[in-house]
């Protein structure tokens, strides 16, 4: 009984990897370049034990539609390294039908059914013992032996290997009858065709009078991977024409020297015709969609476009595709990488989304004037990072341990010791954490930067549109001070965060002043001296600066003074309409205080964007934000009723009774609004996602519900990032049953998440995190560096959530996912 060496993949399906482990097949990592010296000594280990056999596909990974793809050496290196010699036994299987046939077809045309389980193995297995499964017949055989020694050369074996087992493929009427419904051509064309081009047949001389008992798939992809199982016959023929088609065919060998005939030239011939349609049919789609604005469409873009088109094969399609992404670098000695390029069809002039340039300005126009005012949220704000001040990552050593804690108390980690979270972060990114040695430290001092360009004249004008009663409150909402002028030009990125801590900031332009207003006629007045002044305007808000907004352009760009409007200080509700469900609030206010405050009133607004403790209702409208449970309250579009802007034109709005009466401070007591209008143009749409370019906007009219009845979490682990997406993928096609927030964490934030985690208080703890780990491996078949995680919220009434909780289960349990309870997802 030979050691099975099967692709690490195979390792994580539940149950028959624990059971193929012990029977002690051992599993090999594909694609990793290089010698895996834990293979290496595997497989000396068994060798150590007398005469071993070893059994290897020499392809790593099959196609989905079963052509011949080029052989790997890895394994072969590995024997070579062990010493002495070694005999490969090429063996070829022929078969008519696969069990997975069906999943296999919908996976070339861009549609997946499910991971392959252990529960979809058992059902499987029951029909078959029940006589309903015919796979119909199968035939294994074996070539000549070959001889590896330690100075073979590889490339000439693995060659030789695939000949071989080229040369043993046979084909039975099964095959012939697909290729008749593929190409539209006569069986007895197709037999002597291939007789022509030493094809074997099954069964020999019966061939011709014993015909298979299968049923012909329904599905067209089904039938061409039938008939590409003798493709590499034709790949002579078709590379005599300097198409790639023929090394697609059989990537193994060309034989140039084929021979034709008349048959044989049909047959080819109705090929190429089949191969034409498809890349025609791409073609076009390609062209259809950037007509719709697809300026450069993905692989997945074609083929869900080409999935109504029954006249286009969709097994030539997506090789079309392929050569359409790897024209430039095809070549009969590389392998062709399986990733989902954006198609190299599609117009080489295209510009990357350009990044701002920032240069440093000469000639700025000094002044004597210094606000008093500090911005109030730099108090608490964190500068030069992200989140808040009180809040943070702090790493002692403790007996040759670097331990983290985090400081503060406003989150649930806080105060805990993470033991794990040093060693992670050294392994992945490949640098030891040296707690001695600070570098890009963040300070708010020793900047250098341009004065502020507006005169004494220009500040008293800005003093002049605030109404406040006293001198001091005015100074208050006005700066020119460095550390406010740096926080609203740059913002909470990671490369805001460089910026600042490499004193980068220096080739930066930033704002001239900062403006605080409090009203919406102030921002209006604001607006009316800036326009009059000819002053640039830049609304902020939260200043997460996701989308680098607070970014000023360089001077030669914009050459006016540009003033920062912040408008953290309209943050107001200025009325709640239970009944309609709604409210009317100003766009500065924070997600974290619009939170709590309609949570006071037994209301929540749905939306929850990972920037929420900072970003602004105004940021999230000019932004078109997105929130974690989109699911069940609809994105920020979906929210905004209404919404009023400050433009130099003046105020604009739709609603105009509900919202204002003409004459006031722009701000109506009636605290109604309409569902729908069909009379002018909506204005909503205009500013989501409008980044301040249209004007500054001062308030708006939002949904709120009631807070839900039930709320629950849940997580779910699967085995990979694939089987992952996969299932979101289904989750999001069901409506009523799908949970408020679902979220895929990759295996990189997986690892980070157990390395956030608490060291163990009991003995208990570690004895049980050592178990489940061990479950999760042999068990499930689940890999530390591929497990993924489900993240889920539930929202709703009681029956929502349950109804919602079965389904996923039932979901969960078809890909192979095991729950890991509430506490991990909350």
């Amino acid at each position: 009984i030979p050691f099975i060496c099967a692709s690490a993949e195979f390792s994580r399906i539940p149950v028959l990897g624990f059971f193929a482990s012990c029977a002690q097949a051992f599993f090999v990592k594909r694609d990793q370049g290089k010698l895996d010296p834990q293979l290496v000594s595997q497989v000396k280990r068994l060798k150590n034990k007398g005469s071993a056999t070893f059994e290897v596909f020499i392809e790593g990974k099959r196609s989905r539609d079963r052509r011949f793809v080029p052989g790997k050496m890895g394994f072969l290196k590995c024997l070579q390294s062990t010493g002495g010699d070694h005999i490969i036994l090429p063996i070829c299987i022929n078969y008519e039908l696969i069990p997975e046939q069906s999943a296999l077809a919908k996976e070339i045309e861009g549609r997946r059914d499910g991971f392959f389980s252990a529960s979809g193995l058992f059902r499987w297995l029951r029909q078959v013992f029940k006589g309903n499964v015919n796979l119909g017949r199968i035939q294994i055989s074996a070539a000549k032996p070959l001889l590896l020694r330690h100075n073979s050369n590889l490339t000439s074996i693995v060659a030789q290997v695939q000949a071989k087992q080229q040369s043993l493929v046979k084909i039975s009427s099964f095959h012939v009858d697909a290729t008749c419904l593929v190409l539209g051509i006569q069986a007895d064309v197709i037999w002597s065709a291939l007789q022509s081009v030493g094809c074997q047949f099954w069964l020999h001389q019966e061939q011709a009078i014993q015909r298979s008992t299968l049923c012909m798939p329904n599905s067209n992809t089904e039938l061409w991977t039938i008939m590409l199982q003798w493709g590499h016959f034709l790949a002579p023929f078709l590379s005599k024409t300097g198409t790639e088609w023929g090394y697609w065919l059989n990537p193994c060998r060309c034989d140039q020297n084929a021979v034709s005939n008349t048959h044989i030239d049909v047959l080819v011939a109705a090929l190429k015709g089949k191969i034409l349609q498809a890349k025609q049919g791409v073609d076009s789609t390609v062209r259809l969609l950037k007509s719709k604005g697809f300026s450069c469409p993905t692989k997945g873009h074609v083929l869900q476009y080409l999935s109504n088109c029954s006249s286009c094969p969709h097994v030539l399609a997506l090789a079309a595709i392929e050569f359409m992404i790897f024209n430039d670098v095809l070549d009969c000695g590389e392998e062709k990488k399986e990733a989902d390029f954006d198609l190299q069809y599609c117009d080489k002039n295209v510009i990357e989304i350009p990044r701002p340039i920032f240069r440093q300005s000469s000639g700025a126009t000094k002044t004597n004037y210094s606000s008093a005012y500090v911005d109030k949220s730099l108090a608490f704000e964190s500068f030069g990072a992200w989140g808040f001040s009180d809040s943070g990552f702090v790493m002692n050593v403790s007996e040759n341990r670097k331990i983290v804690h985090m400081r503060g108390n406003r989150y649930r980690i806080s105060g805990r010791v993470l033991p794990n979270l040093v060693p992670f972060i050294e392994k992945e990114i490949g640098v030891i954490l040296d707690p001695t040695n600070v570098a890009f430290s963040a300070t708010n001092n020793g900047f250098s930067m341009d004065e502020c360009e507006l005169s004494q004249d220009s500040l008293a004008k800005l003093y002049g549109i605030l109404k406040d009663s006293s001198e001091r409150s005015k100074l208050d909402r006005v700066s020119i001070l460095p550390i406010d002028r740096l926080r609203h030009g740059t913002g909470q990125t990671q490369a805001d965060m460089y910026i600042l801590r490499s004193k980068r900031i220096k080739k930066m332009r930033l704002p001239d002043c900062v403006v605080w207003p409090v009203s919406e006629e102030e921002v209006k007045s604001l607006v009316q001296l800036a326009t009059i002044e000819k002053w640039c305007i830049i609304p902020f808000g939260g200043g997460t600066n996701v989308s680098h907004a607070t970014w000023c352009p360089s001077r030669k760009v914009e050459p006016r003074p540009i003033i920062s409007v912040d408008m953290k200080r309209m943050n107001r509700i200025i009325w709640i309409n239970s009944e309609d469900g709604c409210a009317h609030i100003e766009a500065g206010i924070s997600g974290r205080d619009l939170v709590l405050e309609m949570e006071r009133r037994g209301f929540t607004i749905g939306h929850e964007p990972d920037s929420i403790e900072f970003s602004t209702l105004g940021g999230w409208i000019a932004t078109k934000a997105s929130g974690m449970k989109r699911n069940k309250y609809g994105n920020i579009e979906d929210i905004v009723k209404e919404v009023r802007v400050i433009s130099p034109a003046g105020v604009l709005f739709h609603n105009y009774n509900s919202l204002a009466q003409e004459g006031n401070t722009g701000l109506g007591q009636e605290n109604r609004t309409f569902g729908r209008v069909a009379t002018g143009m909506d204005l909503c749409p205009f500013m989501m996602g409008s980044e301040g370019c249209l004007g500054i906007i001062s308030s708006a009219v939002i949904k709120v519900w009631p807070i839900a009845e039930c709320k629950k979490f849940d997580c779910i682990i699967l085995p990979s990032f694939e089987v992952g997406v996969r299932l979101v993928k289904d989750l999001s096609k069901v409506q009523s049953l799908k949970p408020a927030s679902v979220r895929l964490v990759d295996n990189a934030q997986f690892r980070l998440g157990q390395a956030l985690k608490q060291e163990p208080n009991r003995l208990w703890d570690t004895v049980r995190n050592k178990i489940t780990h061990i479950m999760a491996r042999s068990y499930f078949g689940f890999s530390p560096d591929s497990v993924v995680g489900v993240s889920i919220a539930f929202e709703g009434s009681v029956d929502e959530v349950q109804a919602q909780e079965r389904y996923i289960r039932k979901l969960s349990l078809f890909y192979g996912g095991v729950f890991a309870g509430s506490k991990h997802g909350q």
